[in-house]
């Protein structure tokens, strides 16, 4: 496609948003009204929902999210029993957690731009936590288990588990 046709695709489409690009997936059950999509508020930044597809025959599906956490803030210390996660930090500078294979947590500082040090991967059943040393940004894909939260400190009191009046806003 040439430069003319280009700018007349983008000019006729500009105002088509993301979620046309967005197929209807199936849902893990509680999560059908959700749209995608979604900003989910939490007390250290948000979370912004990109996608989660859940396949009750083959029982797999994944879930894609776009993190905020401000500077001098941190995740709970949390853990899960089937939730596997990757993360890849896009902008910013954190410390983190993870509990290693003799059960003690580790603490590597991890930097935006630098590949030896900028995507990590929380397997199951492992202890872990970020510390925002600043405002950071950061992509997470995990496996669809999304309410697979065990919180065992947070700073703000919440609970194992899906938080409600977090997600109030994703059914909207």
């Amino acid at each position: 496609m040439d430069k003319d046709n280009t700018e007349a695709a983008a000019s006729k489409n500009k105002d088509v948003g993301v979620k046309v690009w967005h197929s209807n997936l199936p849902r893990p059950p509680g999560y059908e009204e959700y749209k995608f999509p979604c900003k989910i508020d939490k007390p250290w930044g948000w979370e912004r929902w990109l996608e989660l597809w859940h396949d009750p025959e083959l029982r797999r599906g994944y879930c894609m999210k776009h993190l905020f956490i401000k500077k001098g803030t941190r995740t709970s210390l949390q853990r899960h029993k089937l939730k596997i996660e990757t993360n890849f930090l896009i902008q910013g500078k954190v410390e983190a957690y993870l509990e290693n294979e003799a059960g003690e947590m580790e603490m590597r500082i991890m930097e935006a731009g630098n590949p030896t040090c900028d995507t990590w991967t929380i397997p199951t059943d492992k202890t872990h936590r970020i510390y925002a040393l600043t405002d950071i940004y950061l992509v997470e894909a995990s496996t669809h288990d999304v309410d697979d939260v065990t919180r065992m400190a947070d700073d703000s009191g919440r609970g194992s588990g899906k938080i409600d009046s977090e997600h109030d806003r994703a059914k909207e």
